[in-house]
This record gives C-alpha cells, sequence and structure tokens, in this order.
C-alpha cells in the first residue's frame, strides 16, 4: 500500500515584534522534527527575523520539509518633551506624546497618575515629578519602550513642608509644628489658622507652638504673582493613663512567711515601668518589676509609669499576716499496769476546731493506736509528743507526756529488721534475737494477730508493724516496727515547663542513685527523637509543644518513671521603630528590624515613601543587623523628614511566615 505523505506547515504565534521573541510550531502528528538551527521538538523559539527550515519524520518514516520567513515588526517609538512647567496660573499640564498615525493604547504612570487618567492619550496633571509613558500598536500588539519627561514647578510656586516634634501628653504641654522646609523670602507671606480656621493674627514665625490638640493650617502666598498655597496638620494628644491593678491580696503565716504580689494585670511592655512602696511592709526584693517578694503585713502600692507618654497609674493591695499558734496539752503523766489494756493519752485539753490537727509521736518510737486522733491509746512507757497543728495557717504547737512502765516488765526487743529489696517488694523480715526483761517463756504477736511461739516473721511488705511480746506474767511489750519500702529509684524532669518558640532547654533528670548503678535508661517523646537517648542531660530545641517520658532501672532491677510536658508558644516578637533620625550623631541613625529568637530571617522588608515608590529594600537576611537597615537615603541622595511606610515579610524557626506593616517618621 502507498501513502501520500501531508507536507508539514509551519505556523507562528504571535506576531514578532522588535526586540520580543516569537513561536513557531509544526502543526501535524510526526515522531522526528529537525530544525535548521539543530532543535528537536515541535516548537522553536525565535527572537529575529530571518528564514527557518524543520526537516520532520512521519509514523511511515517519510522524511519532508517546510520553511517560513518571519519578519519582525518595528515597535512604535513615541517622544515627550523633556520638561513642563507648573506655576501659579497655570497649575496644571496635559502630557502629551507625539508618535506615528495609528491605533494606540496608552500606559501612563507618575504622582498624579491614577486609574482614571493612566490609559488616556493626553491625561492632565497637578503634581510635580517624573511621568512615564509605554504605548502598544494594537494593530501589531508591539509595545513600545518606556520613555519619560519631568514636570517641575515654578521657583516662585510656593512650597510648603510641615511636621510636628512630637505629640501633646502627660510631660509635653507644647507641641511645636515646624514649617521652616517651606518656601522663603521676601516675595512671601505667611498666616496660621487654628482648629476653628482662625486666622492667628500674632503668628508670624514659621514655627508655632501650640498647647491644644487639632488640626492647625498653614497658608503661604508669592505676593508678586498671588498666589497662595496651603496645606494642614493635625497635633494629637495622648494622655490615657496607663493600668495598674497590684493583684489580689494574700496572707502571711507560718507556711508562707513570705509571699509574691501579682501585678500582672497591669499594662505590660518596654515602655512601662514599674515601682512598689510601702510604708508598713518590707519588699524583699522585685521592687522595680510586676512581682515583689515581700515579709512583712501591710498595704503595698503598684505605680506603674507609661514612658512613651509620661502618665502614670497607681493601685494598692492588702497583705494580711496570720501568725497565731494553737495550744498543745499532752495531759499528765500515766503508769501502765499489766492487764494489757494499755493507756490512753489524753490531749483534750489542747485547743480544737475544724482547722485543728493532731499528730502524736513516740519519742523511742513505740506504736500508738492511732497518731492523728487527740486521745489515742499506747502499750509502751516512754515520752509521748503530742503536735498540735492549725492548717490553715500552718502554725504548731507541741507538748510531752510521760508514760511509765510497769515493775519488771519487758522492755524490748533484740531484733533483726530486713527491708522489702525493692520498692513495692513483700520479702521483709522481723526476727526476735531476745526479749529484754520479762519473766519467759514468751509468746509473741505482730499486727494484733493471735500470741505464737514463733518469733520470726518474714515475707512483709512495706509499712509499719506492732510487734508485741508476752511474758509469763502476763506483761507485755510492743514496738512499733516500720520496714521501708525497699530500694525506690526516682526519676525526677522538673515540673512542667513553658518556653517561646526558638528557644533551647536543658533535659535535666534528677535521680536518688549514682550514675554507676543504673542498669538501663530509655527515653521517649511524643514528636521526635532526642538528641542523645542514652544520657541523663541534653538539650532541646521543640519546634512544638511536646511530652518526653523516662523510665530508669538500677542494677538491682528496681525502677522509676517520669514524665515533662514542654509546652511551646509563640511570641511573634518583632519590632519596627516608628521613627528615626539619620542626622551622622551615631544615635537612631539606622532603621532596623528588631526580633526575638523565634524569627529566624527576614524573607523581604520594603519601605515605600507616601506617593508608593519604594525607597529602600532588603531580602532574606537575619534580624537585629544594622547592615540591612535603611539610612534615610534613597540612591545615594538624603531624603526629607517625613512618613513612609513599611512592610515586611519574617520567616520563623517553625517555617512559617508572617506579614507585617506599618509607618516610619523620618526626623532630621
Amino acid at each position: 500500500m502507498n501513502f501520500i505523505p501531508v507536507a508539514p506547515v509551519i505556523t507562528v504565534d504571535p506576531l514578532l515584534c522588535e526586540g520580543t521573541e516569537t513561536n513557531l510550531r509544526v502543526e501535524g502528528d510526526y515522531i522526528e522534527y529537525l530544525w535548521d538551527s539543530g532543535d528537536t521538538l515541535a516548537s522553536l523559539n525565535i527572537f529575529q527575523s530571518g528564514t527557518y527550515r524543520v526537516e520532520v519524520v512521519d509514523s511511515n518514516t517519510c522524511i519532508q520539509q517546510a520553511e517560513i520567513t518571519v519578519n519582525a515588526i518595528p515597535k512604535p517609538e513615541p517622544e515627550l518633551p523633556a520638561e513642563g512647567v507648573l506655576d501659579c496660573i497655570s497649575n496644571s499640564l496635559s502630557l502629551q506624546a507625539s508618535h506615528p498615525i495609528g491605533n494606540f493604547s496608552y500606559d501612563w504612570s507618575g504622582p498624579d497618575i491614577d486609574s482614571d487618567n493612566r490609559n488616556l492619550a493626553q491625561p492632565v496633571v497637578t503634581k510635580e515629578g517624573t511621568y512615564l509613558l509605554r504605548i502598544r500598536d494594537l494593530s501589531t500588539g508591539c509595545y513600545s519602550d518606556t520613555i519619560s519627561t519631568a514636570v517641575r514647578l515654578s521657583q516662585n510656586q510656593p512650597a510648603i513642608e510641615l511636621f510636628a516634634e512630637g505629640a501633646l501628653d502627660c510631660t509635653t504641654n507644647v507641641v511645636s509644628i515646624n514649617a521652616n522646609g517651606s518656601s522663603k523670602g521676601e516675595v512671601f507671606s505667611l498666616r496660621w489658622l487654628n482648629p476653628d480656621k482662625l486666622f492667628l493674627e500674632s503668628e508670624q514665625d514659621y514655627i508655632l507652638n501650640v498647647s491644644e490638640p487639632g488640626t492647625y493650617y498653614f497658608e503661604l502666598t508669592n505676593t508678586e504673582e498671588n498666589c497662595t498655597l496651603s496645606d494642614s496638620i493635625t497635633v494629637v494628644t495622648d494622655t490615657d493613663p496607663p493600668l495598674a491593678n497590684a493583684g489580689e491580696e494574700i496572707t502571711l503565716n507560718c507556711t508562707t512567711e513570705s509571699g509574691m504580689l501579682d501585678g500582672s494585670k497591669s499594662d505590660q511592655g518596654n515602655i512601662y515601668r514599674y515601682r512598689w512602696q510601702t510604708t508598713e511592709g518590707k519588699i524583699l526584693s522585685g521592687g522595680s518589676s510586676l512581682t515583689p517578694l515581700v515579709n512583712q503585713p501591710g498595704l503595698y502600692y503598684l505605680e506603674v509609669l507609661n514612658t512613651g507618654n509620661g502618665c502614670q497609674a497607681i493601685d494598692s493591695v492588702k497583705v494580711l499576716a496570720d501568725f497565731a499558734t494553737p495550744r498543745a496539752d499532752a495531759g499528765a503523766d500515766i503508769v501502765l499496769d499489766c492487764f494489757g489494756d494499755g493507756a490512753v493519752l489524753n490531749g483534750t485539753g489542747s485547743a480544737s476546731g475544724n482547722f485543728i490537727s493532731y499528730n502524736w509521736r513516740s519519742v523511742e518510737e513505740h506504736p500508738l493506736s492511732n497518731s492523728l486522733v487527740v486521745d489515742p491509746r499506747i502499750y509502751d512507757p516512754g515520752s509521748y509528743i503530742l503536735y498540735v497543728l492549725n492548717t490553715d495557717n500552718g502554725c504548731s504547737d507541741r507538748d510531752t507526756v510521760q508514760v511509765f512502765p510497769p515493775d519488771n516488765p519487758p522492755i524490748g526487743f533484740g531484733l533483726k529488721v530486713s527491708d522489702p529489696i525493692c520498692f513495692g517488694d513483700q520479702n521483709g523480715e522481723i526476727i526476735v534475737d531476745e526479749v529484754i526483761q520479762g519473766n519467759s517463756p514468751f509468746l509473741f504477736s505482730l499486727n494484733d494477730k493471735p500470741f505464737i511461739q514463733q518469733s520470726s516473721f518474714r515475707k512483709l511488705s512495706p509499712g509499719n508493724y506492732t510487734l508485741r511480746v508476752q511474758d509469763i506474767d502476763g506483761c507485755e511489750y510492743e514496738q512499733q516496727v516500720q520496714l521501708g519500702y525497699g530500694r525506690e529509684v526516682k526519676v525526677d524532669l522538673g515540673p512542667d515547663i513553658e518556653i517561646k518558640l526558638g528557644a533551647s532547654f536543658t533535659l535535666d533528670a534528677q535521680i536518688n542513685i549514682r550514675e554507676s548503678e543504673i542498669g538501663t535508661l530509655r527515653w521517649s517523646s511524643t514528636t521526635a527523637e532526642l538528641p542523645c537517648e542514652s544520657c541523663l542531660r541534653t538539650v532541646i530545641l521543640p519546634l512544638e509543644t511536646v511530652n518526653y517520658g523516662l523510665e530508669l532501672v538500677d542494677q538491682f532491677g528496681c525502677s522509676g518513671t517520669d514524665e515533662l510536658n514542654v509546652v511551646v508558644t509563640r511570641p511573634e516578637a518583632i519590632f519596627v521603630p516608628n521613627s528615626f533620625s539619620p542626622n551622622g550623631d551615631g544615635l537612631n541613625d539606622v532603621l532596623q528590624i528588631y526580633a526575638g529568637p523565634d524569627v529566624e530571617r527576614i524573607n523581604q522588608f520594603r519601605i515605600m515613601d507616601r506617593w508608593g515608590e519604594q525607597v529602600f529594600g532588603a531580602t532574606d537576611f537575619l534580624p537585629n543587623d544594622p547592615l540591612y537597615g535603611w539610612d534615610g537615603t534613597f540612591r545615594g541622595q538624603a531624603l526629607k523628614p517625613g512618613v513612609f511606610a513599611f512592610a515586611l515579610e519574617a520567616r520563623f524557626v517553625d517555617g512559617q511566615t508572617k506579614i507585617y506593616s506599618g509607618s516610619i517618621h523620618l526626623i532630621r
């Protein structure tokens, strides 16, 4: 079968304009392409006029050739006058470009160009500055180069420059409005108007001192041309006092002999200063912080000062005291008998009430029936101390009572006591080696069980045991034996903490055994691996809230665990000053970005003037670096004082970004 090959066709889209590029493409399905430039794709980007050839191979391996001649279309060449002049007689100017006859679109930009006039052939402007134009030939789609013209003010036209030197606040009663940057000379006369637009006849200076807030007006007239220009400026007031909150009252007592006041609900920030004062109490430390430490009752005053406007506020809080001591009375001395009933200690003469607790202790460590009641039963002679505690204020008192033994009763044991090996084990032992005094044979009882002849007790749990002996005469002796909880392995990772994003923290495990006694050590984490999983101490830099756990087993097989929650917060601490003075005095000469450790880099920092023109820019740099700050110049020239806008994008250590913007006052 014979196949008739289809001749290839080359298309061009769009038309080639001088100084631009276009695309040639072979229409149809082919398996191979070879342009005379050596390219092997179905399309080819070209940049200039010429004849272009291609050889193609179709699916039947037939070879075809095609060529196309492309001529670049000349771009339009408009022209603008070098400059135009605005004066008092002609305070507007029509911009007009000359160009060949045809159908064109216009794209203007400049100080007085907006959406209403940017596409007009002859826009009318009233502001000085540089104006740019780019036109497009609608028949070909080709653009011209961008051309410019300058519009300037007549030298005799008044020029006004106003700025207020600060704001009215609690320390500033008078603010100066400065017009010294305006036109001066014999041909110029000036007038000031107050916020009610009444002329201030006595004010004929370029500086106006005002003590009231509001909008003030300044008029400047060229008396030769009778041309008047006016401008206004607003003087603001800032006399708002800061918030002072001395917090809730606290009570000092026997448990809490010193306490911390809490003024954290007051206004906080770099501009605020704090001072605590008292005439009756005593401040131990932190008198210039929000949380001072005090140890005397009295009235305490917190003074908060806003250094930004000089305004201050005061609040007070009471510190109370409760050091009342409860009375302890252990009762009269007691003599025991041998009937086995023991005796009841009598502490009923002591203080009583809802907040009163009792605790008896035997100096000789004899057991008590219940050491926490006012009248416990005891069975052994000795000294018994009654502790009376007021749980409300932590104050306590004590008294001692003597309990005397009967004649020649058993008075003690020779014991061999073995604690459980590990905490929680049940392998403790109490063995009676001898009974001191008394008459044999003896019977023994542990924890009030029936008396038996056996004198050894094994497989015991940790805790307190009552060991009793009864001689043949019925006289008894009992002793409280305490079996420890065995070898307890303690692990303490400390209290849960809160840290700021970007801050590091030392994970420090406190243990109660020597490191040489560690058998195994195993860390766990809810989010990421630890830098060192076999270390007791390691530095972490979490990017999100995480829980850490540690399990420790010693060489005897005893274990302990603990957990720690680390809450990561995002302070987003970024600060850009709202004013700076690049006057070369070494103070505040550079406007830079300040940030905390949670900010990794500044992706972009731009500063624009009031017309939106960028006067400074920097990208991808570290904060707190004056080398990436603005010195108040643009294209090598120092800019005049004024208000500028800034925009920045910050990247935090966790990868998130945030955009900030605001205004800046350039002061000279």
